[in-house]
């Protein structure tokens, strides 16, 4: 993907003393805890021991091969452009740590775990992962190449863009992570349990029904991880995202206090990062703000740390919402009660009241004022009995939009301003928003909506309420074109 998060730079070297890895420096810190330094060089056949452990340090670019490292535990460290041939990493942990741009071939990592690391553009080759737990860590474009495999090697992680070539993963590999789609599966099977006991190997086409035999943490959410997995994206509707969005499915997760943070923060990370790659709706992210508000609105007595994690999940969020909601405000002001829409359409005023009739249940819809063919779209223009209706309209496509889509009529609607030279009149009543509030509602036909409170100028509250599923949402986004800016 092309939007994940970038690693700092090593630009505070000040920070590390040098040491090089030649045999002389190592002699001279053999069985030393290694702190805060900068490790370069190569280093051959360094022998099980060499270190205590290495805290806050950084392998930049280092060549390692035929290294024991077995039993020496990595915290906070960094590895950059390192590259790692036939060394042992056995009965050990790495916590917290980040790996860029490196490559480990021929190495072993029996009986370690990997907790809260970070690998971008990792390359894993004929290594044996064996009895190797990696536990809350992203994995970015990286590679899995010839790999033995014995257990469910990930739990609770994010794996975005990664790929298993020619190494077999479990079920539940695919059942407690997030991101882990068919496309992944390069000459890789898929098994149902681990090599130290029974097990056959699943096709991919009957893992939901293989799915249901499993033993894993979170089964609440088994279903939008094989949506993903099955679809690589969530734009064409998934019952599994609209279930993941709801607190009830959450209620299931909360009885660990300690495992319902890690994987909520696994899946928040999950959703934003399909949104900042036009892998997901607005829509969602809005469903996801309303999912973690009701969360900071409950964790009256929570420890310190739980809160303050949920408040910041929150607050991250909360910048994804009011940015569009701001400019939503902005073309209700410009646009007064008339919009026109650029429609993949029908022909007849019937079937286009009926195919936006969600947006408005228990509301006067709007007077379709014209609808003709313009090339292959069509133009489809409606007058509404306030700016306030208008504003729930202009919601709606937004919630129907990607990312990248978003940006667009951003920079169209900047365009249009710079273009006419428009000011906001004195006297004209603005649609500004003073305090916007979110929260789920369960419409008719039992189906788990989006509302939306907006406190507008004059002490009103401006009621919108999404009430549709994904799967109606993706023929929504198919009808909707784009919001013609330039009438």
């Amino acid at each position: 993907m092309n939007n994940v998060p970038s690693f700092p730079p090593l630009d505070d070297r000040s920070r590390y003393d040098l040491m090089n890895l030649e045999s002389k420096h190592i002699q001279a810190n053999f069985g030393k805890e290694i702190y805060r330094k900068a490790l370069k060089g190569t280093a051959n056949n360094l022998a099980a021991g060499s270190f205590q452990n290495v805290i806050e340090s950084v392998f930049d670019g280092a060549l390692l091969a035929n290294c024991d490292f077995s039993n020496t535990d990595f915290k906070d460290c960094l590895f950059k452009r390192a590259r790692l041939n036939k060394c042992k990493f056995n009965i050990l942990t790495f916590a917290t740590s980040t790996l860029s741009d490196c490559r480990f071939t021929e190495c072993t990592f029996s009986n370690s775990t990997f907790q809260n690391c970070t690998f971008q553009r990792v390359r894993f080759s004929l290594c044996d992962l064996s009895k190797l737990l990696v536990k809350e860590c992203r994995f970015i474009d990286c590679i899995f190449e010839k790999c033995n495999t014995s257990n469910k090697l990930l739990e609770m992680c994010l794996v975005i863009g990664s790929r298993f070539c020619s190494t077999d993963i479990q079920i539940d590999t695919i059942l407690s992570n997030f991101g882990i789609t068919l496309g992944c599966l390069k000459n890789s099977r898929i098994r149902s349990g681990r090599t130290d006991g029974d097990f056959v190997f699943i096709d991919a086409g009957h893992l939901r029904s293989a799915a249901k035999k499993a033993q894993i943490s979170t089964p609440a959410l088994i279903d939008i991880r094989l949506d993903f997995f099955e679809d690589e994206n969530l734009l064409v509707g998934s019952s599994g995202l609209d279930r993941a969005l709801t607190v009830e499915t959450w209620t299931q997760i909360s009885n660990n206090l300690g495992s319902f943070l890690q994987v909520y923060r696994a899946f928040t990370d999950f959703l934003v990062l399909l949104y900042e790659n036009d892998l997901l709706y607005w829509h969602s992210i809005l469903k996801l703000h309303d999912l973690s508000g009701s969360f900071v609105k409950s964790c009256g007595g929570l420890p310190f740390e739980t809160t303050t994690t949920l408040m910041g999940i929150h607050q991250q969020l909360s910048i994804y919402v009011e940015d569009t909601l701001l400019l939503a405000e902005n073309i209700a002001d410009k646009g007064g009660c008339h919009l026109e829409f650029v429609v993949n359409g029908p022909t007849d005023q019937t079937t286009v009241k009926a195919i936006l009739s969600p947006l408005f249940e228990n509301a006067e819809p709007p007077l379709i004022t014209r609808l003709q063919r313009r090339n292959s779209p069509w133009q489809l223009g409606l007058d509404f009995l306030s700016n306030h209706h208008c504003f729930r309209a202009i919601i709606l496509l937004l919630a129907t939009r990607i990312k990248c889509d978003i940006r667009k009529i951003k920079d169209q609607n900047a365009s249009i301003t710079c273009k006419t030279g428009w000011k906001k009149p004195k006297e004209k009543k603005s649609m500004s928003i003073a305090l916007f509030d979110a929260g789920c509602f369960q419409g008719s036909r039992s189906v788990s909506g989006y509302g939306l409170s907006v406190l507008i100028p004059g002490n009103r509250v401006l009621e919108l309420q999404l009430g549709f599923d994904s799967k109606k949402l993706s023929k929504m986004a198919a009808f909707l074109v784009a919001l013609d800016l330039t009438n």
